[in-house]
Formats: structure tokens, C-alpha cells, sequence
């Protein structure tokens, strides 16, 4: 993937990060918003990966805090892996088109 890719990627999870940790703080027409952004931006990996961490740690000795770091760790590490497998497969596909453009021309 291209540096500008990662940094685009960064950027968006970072936002994410920041929204989802700050939205409730907010008592303004911006909270929910910003809660809304926070779903957004971590999108799919909030889902993916936040759905087993409340299930199989909800009833562990970790803080709500602790449960939170670890679902947003989980659910950026879940979407850096989708974008590397989108990344990978984009450039097989470009490959995969170079090549037949080649054997037709």
C-alpha cells in the first residue's frame, strides 16, 4: 500500500480514536456526532472486533476503561488487516489486468 494510503488509514483511526473517547464528554449538539463519527471512521473493525471483546471479557476483572482500550486497539488492528488484504488483492488485480492487457496487445 502506499504511504499515502497509510496515512490516510492513520489519520482515520486516530479520528476515530478521538471521538470515540470523547464523544460522551461533549454536552453539546456535537456529542452525538462525534459518536457517530467515532462509528464511522473505525468502521468495519469496531464491529468485528468489538462484538468478541464485550462477549468474552464483559465479565473479566478489567475496568470499563481497560475494556475500551482494548476494543479500539482490537478493532484498529482489525481494520489495518482488512485494509492490507484490500491493498493486496487491488494490486493482484492490477497485475492480473497489466498481464492480460500485455497478452492481447
Amino acid at each position: 500500500m502506499s504511504r499515502r494510503a497509510w496515512i490516510a488509514f492513520g489519520l482515520l483511526q486516530v479520528l476515530g480514536a478521538c471521538c470515540y473517547w470523547m464523544w460522551a464528554h461533549v454536552y453539546s449538539v456535537l456529542g452525538p456526532w462525534m459518536w457517530v463519527g467515532s462509528y464511522v471512521f473505525l468502521l468495519p473493525g469496531n464491529i468485528l472486533a468489538g462484538w468478541p471483546v464485550t462477549k468474552l471479557l464483559w465479565t473479566s476483572s478489567l475496568s470499563p476503561l481497560q475494556l475500551q482500550i482494548v476494543q479500539v486497539l482490537s478493532g484498529v488492528s482489525a481494520n489495518a488487516c482488512l485494509w492490507l488484504a484490500a491493498a493486496v488483492l487491488r494490486r493482484r488485480r492490477q497485475r492480473a489486468r497489466a498481464q492480460t492487457r500485455a497478452n492481447v496487445g
